[in-house]
C-alpha cells in the first residue's frame, strides 16, 4: 500500500470516501472498470472505520481486529486471510466479498450483508447473527451450532451439510433455499418461512412446524405421519405421495396444494383450507374434515370412507368415483359438486346442500337425505337410498 493512501485514511473517513468517489471508475472501451486499491497487509486494528468505502479493495492479510466497520462498504472486497476478529460488522456490506481464510471470531454481526458471499466451511457456532442477510450465499458445511439466527435471511442460499444444532431460527426466511442433508430436530422455527425451499435428505422428525410457512415447498414422498402441522401454511406445496396419516392439520392452509396419492388416513383437517387442492386418489379414510373448505378441490377417486365432514364445503368439488362410504356429511355444502359414480353408501347427508349436484350413477343405498336440499340435483341411473334405480 502506498504512503499516499495510508495518509488519506489517517486524515479521516470523509476524505478517504471523497477520494474513492472521485477515483473509483475508469472507462475501457465500452466497459466501466473499478480502479484497484491495494491495501494488502495494512494494520487498521481498532480503527474507527465507520461507513468507510472499501468497495473492491484488496485487503488480503489486513489486520482489522477490533475495528469499527459499522455500515462500511466492503462489496467485492478481497479479505482473504484478513483478521476481522472482534470487529464491529453491524450493517456492513460484505456482499460478494472474498473471505477465504479470514478470521471472524468474536466479530459483531447485526444485519450484516453476506449476500452472494462464499462462506463455506466457516465456524459461526455460538454467534449472534440476528437479522443477517445470507441471500444466495454459499454456506456448505457451515457450523451454526447454538447460533442466534433469528430474523436472518437465507433466500436462495446453498445450505448443504450445515450444522444448525440448537440454533435459534425464529422468524428466519429460507425462501427457495437449497437445503440438503440437514437435521432440524428440536429447533425453534416459530414464524420461519420455507416458501419454495428444496429439501433433500432433511430429517424433519420431531420438528415443531406449527405455524411455519411451508408454501410452495417440495415435500414429495415425505413421511410426516403424526406431525403437528396445525395452522401451518402449505399453500401450493407439493405433498404428492406424502404420508400424513394421523397428522394434525387443523386450520392448516392447503389451498392449491398437490396431495395426489397422499396418505391422510385419520388426519385432523378440522377447519383446514383446501380450496383448489389436488387430492386425486388420496386416502382420507377416517379423517376429520369438519368445517373444512374443499371448494373446487379435485377429489377424483379419493378414499373418503367414514370421514367426519360436518358442515364442510365441497362447492364445485370433483368427487367423481370417490368412496364416501359411511361418511358423515351432515350440513355439508355440496352445491354444484360432481359425484358422478361416487359411493355414498350409508352416508349421512342430513341437512346437506345438494343444490345442482351431479349424482349420476352414484350409489346412495342406505344414505340419509333427511332435510337435504335436493333442488336441481341430477339423478340419472342413481341407486337411491331404498335400492331403487332412478332413471
Amino acid at each position: 500500500m502506498s504512503a499516499e493512501k495510508l495518509n488519506l485514511l489517517d486524515r479521516g473517513i470523509k476524505i478517504w470516501n471523497k477520494y474513492r468517489a472521485e477515483n473509483i471508475w475508469y472507462v475501457e472501451g465500452f466497459e466501466t472498470v473499478v480502479i484497484p486499491v491495494e491495501l494488502q497487509g495494512v494494520d487498521l486494528s481498532k480503527k474507527n472505520l465507520q461507513r468507510v468505502n472499501f468497495r473492491e479493495c484488496d485487503l488480503s492479510g489486513a489486520n482489522l481486529a477490533g475495528a469499527n466497520l459499522r455500515e462500511a462498504k466492503l462489496y467485492k472486497a478481497n479479505l482473504s486471510n484478513a483478521d476481522l476478529s472482534g470487529a464491529n460488522l453491524t450493517k456492513t456490506n460484505l456482499s460478494r466479498a472474498i473471505l477465504t481464510g479470514a478470521n471472524l471470531r468474536g466479530a459483531k454481526f447485526d444485519r450484516t450483508n453476506f449476500s452472494r458471499t462464499d462462506l463455506s466451511n466457516f465456524d459461526f457456532s455460538d454467534t449472534l447473527l440476528q437479522g443477517v442477510n445470507f441471500t444466495r450465499a454459499k454456506l456448505s458445511n457451515v457450523n451454526f451450532a447454538r447460533a442466534n439466527l433469528s430474523q436472518s435471511k437465507f433466500i436462495k442460499a446453498d445450505l448443504c451439510l450445515v450444522d444448525f444444532s440448537k440454533a435459534n431460527l425464529k422468524g428466519v426466511n429460507f425462501k427457495r433455499a437449497n437445503i440438503c442433508q440437514i437435521n432440524l430436530k428440536g429447533l425453534k422455527l416459530n414464524n420461519s418461512s420455507f416458501y419454495g425451499a428444496e429439501l433433500t435428505e432433511v430429517d424433519l422428525n420431531g420438528v415443531d412446524l406449527r405455524g411455519v410457512n411451508l408454501s410452495n415447498i417440495n415435500l414429495y414422498g415425505y413421511n410426516l405421519a403424526g406431525f403437528n402441522l396445525s395452522q401451518t401454511n402449505l399453500e401450493k406445496a407439493n405433498l404428492e405421495k406424502a404420508n400424513l396419516s394421523n397428522t394434525n392439520l387443523s386450520r392448516a392452509r392447503l389451498n392449491k396444494a398437490n396431495l395426489k396419492y397422499s396418505n391422510l388416513r385419520g388426519a385432523n383437517l378440522n377447519k383446514a383450507k383446501l380450496s383448489k387442492a389436488n387430492l386425486e386418489k388420496a386416502n382420507l379414510s377416517g379423517a376429520n374434515l369438519n368445517k373444512a373448505n374443499l371448494s373446487y378441490t379435485n377429489l377424483r377417486e379419493a378414499k373418503l370412507k367414514q370421514i367426519e365432514a360436518i358442515e364442510a364445503k365441497f362447492y364445485q368439488a370433483n368427487l367423481i368415483l370417490t368412496n364416501l362410504d359411511r361418511a358423515n356429511l351432515i350440513g355439508a355444502d355440496l352445491e354444484n359438486a360432481n359425484l358422478d359414480r361416487a359411493n355414498l353408501k350409508d352416508s349421512d347427508l342430513m341437512g346437506a346442500n345438494l343444490d345442482k349436484t351431479n349424482l349420476r350413477k352414484a350409489n346412495l343405498i342406505g344414505a340419509n337425505l333427511f332435510g337435504a336440499d335436493l333442488n336441481g340435483v341430477l339423478f340419472m341411473d342413481t341407486i337411491m337410498p331404498n335400492g331403487t334405480v332412478y332413471r
